[in-house]
């Protein structure tokens, strides 16, 4: 491995994923919202499953949300349920496939710990 280290490299500037299928650009957690939201370069204008699993940091489910979204723009969700005022862990997967994994925390906005 630290052969490669110096050949390796992550960047989102880099011209190697063509962007063509829906996958989660970005999530953001403020108060009592969550906002969800996808390429918009997706040639997939199809509907799909959204399922949406909240848990608390030790990993306790507090809800589990499932739907019909589009493939495409942006969901907003309502966080009302109490548990969901402080860090919490979010699992979406879309068709049955893993989207997008890590904890939130919506007092700040921001994502403590992203597993995708």
């Amino acid at each position: 491995v630290e052969h490669y280290r110096n050949t390796i490299q992550i960047s989102n500037q880099a011209p190697l994923f063509h962007k063509n299928w829906t996958y989660i650009e970005s999530t953001s957690a403020l108060e009592d919202a969550l906002t969800i939201r996808f390429n918009a370069s997706t040639q997939e204008r199809n509907s799909f499953h959204i399922r949406m699993t909240f848990s608390k940091p030790d990993g306790r489910v507090v809800t589990v949300r499932e739907g019909v979204s589009p493939a495409f723009g942006s969901l907003r969700v309502s966080l009302s349920e109490r548990d969901l005022r402080e860090p919490f862990h979010l699992r979406i997967e879309l068709d049955g496939d893993l989207a997008f994994s890590g904890m939130l925390d919506p007092r700040t906005d921001q994502i403590v710990r992203s597993v995708t």
